[in-house]
């Protein structure tokens, strides 16, 4: 498809073009997902009572059913521990913008062609937005938090006009596959492993999350 896809004015890609177009589905498609997730298991295997709690929710609505789109509205806990997960570890650390025309922002003046980077990895750590921004609890979001925030303090997807054209289908996917895993899994985290950041175009632990996983029982196996 992309080797038949055109421009914006009809013309045919270029060879950069379409490496262009591989390399966003790539990094928007595929890696911020794995990145939110890597994350949130991470979370979750450090905070066992948010695990418990997650893991009741999923056992109430779906049983040992894989879960489906339809039961996802069933599941606000699974909303909320991604929702938190974001907030700390946001997949896109920082996004820039340039000025297209001369503006006053507080007391800088920008002119044409300023690059102006704005980080959600800062903004989420903001104790004006946030009370104890570095702690995780998912709990802060059951009451629409994200619906009564200043416009620009959450944005794991960014904003504006430019904001991820994909974040529905996003959440959804990250959903589902955090459902399964932990209904599956129950992950320990290795003790001596390091945890680290890589902070690139996204945010992906440096060396990896070591874990173990143990295969939880069923809940006809418990009966």
């Amino acid at each position: 498809m992309l080797l038949q896809a055109t421009d914006e004015d009809g013309s045919q890609l270029s060879d950069q073009e379409l490496r262009d177009e591989v390399m966003t589905l790539l990094l928007a498609g595929h890696e911020t997902t794995a990145n939110a997730l890597s994350w949130t298991l991470m979370l979750l295997s450090q905070h066992p009572k948010s695990e418990a709690k997650l893991l009741q929710e999923l056992h109430s609505v779906l049983g040992d059913c894989p879960p489906t789109v339809t039961d996802l509205n069933q599941l606000p806990y699974l909303q909320t521990v991604i929702k938190e997960s974001m907030q700390l570890y946001p997949p896109v650390w920082a996004l820039s913008r340039e000025v297209v025309r001369e503006c006053q922002i507080g007391e800088y003046r920008l002119p044409p062609g300023t690059l102006v980077y704005v980080s959600p990895w800062v903004m989420h750590r903001d104790s004006r937005f946030f009370e104890a921004p570095d702690q995780f609890r998912p709990e802060r979001w059951a009451d629409h938090l994200e619906q009564s925030s200043p416009p620009g303090a959450y944005l794991p997807f960014g904003d504006g006009p430019r904001v991820c054209i994909d974040q529905s289908f996003a959440m959804m996917e990250v959903k589902l596959l955090l459902a399964r895993i932990v209904q599956t899994f129950h992950l320990t985290l290795v003790s001596d492993h390091p945890i680290e950041l890589l902070p690139s175009i996204t945010l992906p632990p440096k060396q990896g999350i070591g874990v173990v996983l143990s295969q939880r029982k069923s809940e006809k196996s418990k009966t």
